[in-house]
């Protein structure tokens, strides 16, 4: 296997710390239901995004971060995918996976900006430069690929 080229590297880079903040933000969630006993789902100037714990809320805030975690996690093994695939199909695959995961990501980050999307918005602008870091990779790849190609003369 190659080394990996600097964008390369910042790709996954990027991946890896969408996922990180994303647990990081996951923590947070879990840990304010535990220390203050009430499920909050962001922040809002119109009203408090907070009710008492229930196990209804606090299943329905846990199912929200596994959900998001998912994706985060399915978009930082796409952008793996993508440097360890030997096949130029199977790298655009993994792009296409990773841009994927991120459109749902920003989907369900930017409707929910008035209350825990707010918290989600750094990772998923993070998860944003690693799609068009691969984007970019990808294109070089072609690039070069297609530059270097002889086509026969008859």
């Amino acid at each position: 296997m190659a080394q990996p080229t600097r964008l390369q590297r910042l790709q996954i880079g990027l991946a890896a710390a969408a996922l990180l903040l994303t647990a990081l933000v996951g923590l947070f969630f879990i840990a304010q239901v535990l220390v203050e006993n009430e499920a909050c789902y962001g922040v809002s100037a119109f009203n408090n995004p907070c009710e008492p714990a229930s196990p209804s809320s606090i299943g329905r805030l846990l199912l929200v971060i596994a959900i998001v975690l998912a994706l985060f996690a399915a978009g930082w093994l796409a952008a793996r995918g993508q440097q360890r695939a030997a096949e130029p199909s199977a790298r655009t695959a993994s792009l296409m996976f990773l841009i994927t995961c991120t459109v749902i990501v920003l989907g369900i980050t930017l409707s929910s900006l008035g209350g825990a999307g707010l918290y989600f918005l750094p990772s998923a602008l993070l998860l944003l430069g690693a799609a068009i870091t691969g984007a970019a990779i990808q294109l070089r790849g072609v690039t070069a690929t297609n530059a270097t190609e002889q086509t026969p003369r008859p």
